[in-house]
């Protein structure tokens, strides 16, 4: 079934910038939901590797989630019943904020008292020096 009599446009909204996609230049459902995935990717410049989802809002005001063709085709069903254009919203994946911070504490690299950066190993020496001379501070205070 060609697109073009279904949905000619989709609107992708990421961070209050819009853009519009056209679905008439493919011949199915499979090639447009692909299509419009790869312009999502470049036309925000994101990066290859980062993860987004898309969403649209349905007719009970609810986000649902495109993360399918199923679900792609469910989405283009609904606005054609309306007779609007598909509005999707590009939501990014924002990393575990646990696994951010477990990341930046096992950098092999972190920075010294003195402002010098020092790897993890001579930090926890440096930390026992300065435990056995405060220790010999005491011992000699005594």
């Amino acid at each position: 079934m060609a697109l073009n009599k279904i949905l000619p446009k989709v609107e992708t909204t990421l961070k209050n910038e819009n853009r519009l996609f056209d679905c008439s230049f493919y011949n199915t459902i499979e090639d447009a939901f692909e299509a419009l995935q790869a312009f999502i990717v470049d036309s925000y410049s994101l990066n290859q590797n980062e993860k987004f989802s898309i969403q649209y809002e349905d007719d009970e005001n609810d986000f649902i989630t495109i993360s399918t063709i199923e679900d792609f085709k469910d989405a283009i069903e609904e606005v054609n019943c309306k007779g609007e254009i598909l509005k999707i919203y590009v939501i990014l994946e924002q990393k575990n904020l646990v696994s951010q911070s477990d990341e930046l504490m096992n950098q092999e690299n972190v920075l010294g008292e003195n402002g010098q950066n020092t790897t993890n190993d001579e930090t926890k020496s440096n930390e026992k020096k300065e435990e056995k001379t405060d220790s010999e501070k005491k011992k000699g205070n005594q």
